[in-house]
């Protein structure tokens, strides 16, 4: 008896797993590509509530942005956990024949990566009270002629101002082409944290970051560490009394 229940989960997830397609992805460096998710009727009703999570194999590659659909009456969003993870949701009351499949569709950027091919492993993708899982999909850039610099990119300037008394205040100006994690380490010349500050996801353009001192900072020459997924920079500034 345990058998037949076994092969018949086994038939029953195949079956889900049929139900769901997810086409792989092409276009050039620096452009946008899109992820078309295809689900069939069989698992929609009017009111659509689908949600999933996937990694990224290679975050270089691809950087998704949005999750869209050309149904009217759907709501869509794409929420970025770290530089690897995604949650997606898509919901709301379906204008339209339910006869139709649904397609939505992963949007984003193709960078020029260390490599070519990103796969998107998707954890989970639940349609309604159906839960599908070990899905995939991949997505393929290609250059246009000779590879150009489109890179990602993040700078650290210089502090101003250098050297400061303790007490005062100084900062950086930092620039990152894309929305990133980013994170500052201040190390003294022992090597010891003086502090290690977590911005969280920060959206792309130009910041500053401001570093406070008090009156009994000690003085010397320090190190600040700018750490975003797409670079790591380090400058030195001094404190004095």
């Amino acid at each position: 008896m345990i058998k037949y229940i076994f092969i018949f989960l086994i038939l029953a997830s195949n079956l889900l797993n049929s139900q769901i397609r997810i086409d792989s992805a092409f276009g050039k460096i620096g452009q946008s590509t899109e992820m078309a998710i295809t689900i069939s009727p069989e698992l929609l009703e009017q009111n659509i509530n689908i949600e999933g999570q996937f990694t990224l194999s290679n975050p270089t590659v691809f950087f998704p942005d949005s999750v869209t659909t050309l149904a009217i009456g759907l709501e869509c969003s794409l929420t970025r956990l770290n530089e690897f993870d995604y949650e997606f949701a898509v919901s709301g009351a379906l204008s339209g024949d339910l006869t139709d499949s649904l397609n939505i569709f992963i949007v984003g950027e193709l960078l020029a990566g260390y490599d070519s091919v990103c796969v998107l492993h998707f954890e989970y993708i639940k349609v309604g009270s159906n839960t599908l899982s070990d899905l995939s999909g991949i997505v393929v850039s290609e250059s246009i002629g000779t590879p150009l610099p489109y890179v990602r990119r993040s700078v650290l300037s210089l502090n101003y101002p250098n050297p400061i008394f303790a007490g005062e205040s100084t900062e950086w100006a930092y620039k990152i082409d894309l929305p990133s994690q980013v994170r500052f380490i201040i190390y003294d010349l022992n090597g010891k944290v003086y502090k290690d500050i977590d911005l969280g996801i920060v959206p792309a353009g130009a910041h500053k970051f401001e570093l406070h001192t008090n009156p009994t900072f000690a003085a010397g020459a320090y190190l600040i560490h700018f750490i975003s997924p797409s670079a790591s920079n380090k400058r030195m500034f001094m404190v004095i009394k």
